[in-house]
């Protein structure tokens, strides 16, 4: 390990104002169609996750 160069981390962030959301990459405002797609493709995620492992 001799790259001792420091880590950038990017802290969590979470919302409970969903119409207040903000894209990380653009700050462009998200809507609540944006945030449902988003929560949707996570939850597809963890349920794939969760039968790949079972």
């Amino acid at each position: 390990m001799s790259n001792t160069a420091p880590i950038d981390r990017r802290p969590f962030a979470f919302t409970t104002r969903p119409y207040a959301a903000v894209d990380d990459t653009t700050g462009e405002p998200i809507g609540l169609d944006d945030l449902d797609t988003r929560i949707a493709w996570l939850l597809d995620l963890i349920t794939g996750a969760e039968t790949e492992l079972l």
